[in-house]
């Protein structure tokens, strides 16, 4: 079947391929991770799979992939074609040029542009919403942090818990220090480990992931999707083979307490007895972390970087933090000095974003968890834990983080 009409891809044949997607086709498996830029692949993948595309002949046994990684990523190709033929400027906006290879993760879903995602954050939909800055902008810069949930002293136990030939998937990965040590750890302790990242951004975690440079005992691959979207993923793994949830403190503190219940009980009904999740709590968040928040303009220098053009000038904000009794949790916020406008941030077209004299622009949300709401959490969601760390604030010797193994070990009531 031919998936491109003079050049481009059609409705028609999104639609053809849809359907031959539900029959689980190999051909049109892989060549969904292709349309959607769900995964990264090398060079002689590449070559292999854009023949594919044109001649599904081409394909034997022994030039395609595993069956593992031909049918991990199929309910998200499949999202991502539905959401295709929804869009109304459809030939336009998802065109292919038959002279490209495989496109590129920010050619085929705009929600995977780096610029685009900040964007969202600054015109929420939502009436009431904040403007928001994605914590998304940290993964690269999370050098504030001395110490780290996942760092020297405590990685090799840490990989030391994860079995042999396992499955691995970090959801929501704000941190590249603490993914960085992990995986090396892993390298270094473990045996055939397949390691998935879930991440709203692929080109920017690959492009971190390639700075590793080779793995021996990891294998390391990128899908685009929130947390919520990784539990189709989860779902059509091996239930044979054993899995481990990584969510690291980072992404959990901006949650609130019913979400992540809620996450896990989700979560929990989509593995199997013996999987795991490794998953890390703020207990304390240190007065030190703010001010240099506060000082160095990060989230809004952190922009800049990531856009590589001066979208926020330092001097028309100030550093805005309080505590939210009611909801328990710290706010920080940047707040507008004096009305003025945000133009065009690298989106490919005009854009300005209004801001009003003491607005307030989200920059993070941080929920500090005691001890007893964490064991009653594992209860209510039935967790049993195999390994805790405790850490310490950096700053000084207070509890700052925990960091839990648990386990799933029956099935869930309902």
């Amino acid at each position: 079947m031919a998936l491109r009409d003079n050049g481009k891809l059609s409705k028609s044949v999104v639609e053809r391929l849809i359907q031959d997607l539900e029959k689980d086709t190999d051909v049109m498996a892989m060549a969904a991770d292709i349309l959607g830029g769900q995964a990264v692949w090398s060079k002689d993948e590449e070559r292999t799979l854009s023949g594919a595309l044109t001649d599904p002949s081409s394909l034997t046994e022994d030039t395609v992939l595993d069956s593992h990684r031909r049918y991990s990523r199929l309910p998200m190709a499949l999202r991502f074609l539905h959401d295709i033929l929804e869009k109304d400027e459809w030939d336009s906006d998802f065109s292919l040029s038959t002279s490209a290879g495989t496109p590129s993760s920010n050619d085929m879903i705009p929600s995977m542009n780096l610029a685009q995602l900040i964007l969202e954050g600054l015109t929420p939909e939502e009436p009431g919403r904040l403007k928001s800055i994605p914590r998304f902008v940290f993964h690269k810069y999370d050098d504030i942090y001395e110490e780290g949930w996942i760092s020297d002293w405590n990685k090799d136990a840490i990989a030391n818990s994860i079995q042999d030939n396992s499955i691995v998937v970090e959801v929501e990965p704000l941190s590249w220090k603490m993914t960085k040590t992990l995986l090396r750890a892993l390298d270094q302790n473990c045996r055939n480990i397949k390691y998935y990242v879930l991440s709203p951004v692929v080109d920017v975690m690959a492009e971190s992931l390639e700075s590793l440079g080779d793995l021996k005992n990891v294998k390391t691959t990128v899908l685009h999707g929130s947390i919520e979207e990784g539990l189709a993923f989860i779902r059509s793994l091996e239930p044979e083979v054993p899995k481990t949830i990584a969510w690291l403190s980072l992404s959990t503190s901006g949650h609130t307490r019913e979400e992540i219940r809620r996450l896990l009980a989700s979560y929990h009904n989509a593995l199997h007895s013996g999987d795991a999740w490794l998953i890390g709590f703020r207990t304390e968040v240190p007065t030190q972390e703010n001010r240099m928040y506060k000082q160095d303009n990060m989230e809004l220098d952190r922009v800049n970087q990531l856009l590589e053009q001066p979208l926020f000038d330092f001097d028309a904000f100030e550093y805005h933090e309080t505590y939210n009794k009611e909801e328990e949790r710290h706010e920080a916020s940047y707040k507008v000095k004096n009305a003025h406008q945000l133009t065009d941030p690298g989106t490919g077209r005009e854009t300005t974003v209004d801001l009003a004299k003491d607005e307030l622009i989200h920059a993070k949300l941080t929920y500090v968890w005691s001890p007893y709401e964490m064991e009653r959490l594992f209860e209510k969601t039935e967790l049993i834990k195999v390994e805790h760390w405790t850490g310490k604030n950096p700053w000084s010797e207070s509890r700052c983080y925990d960091l839990h193994l648990v386990s799933k070990t029956t099935e869930r009531r309902e």
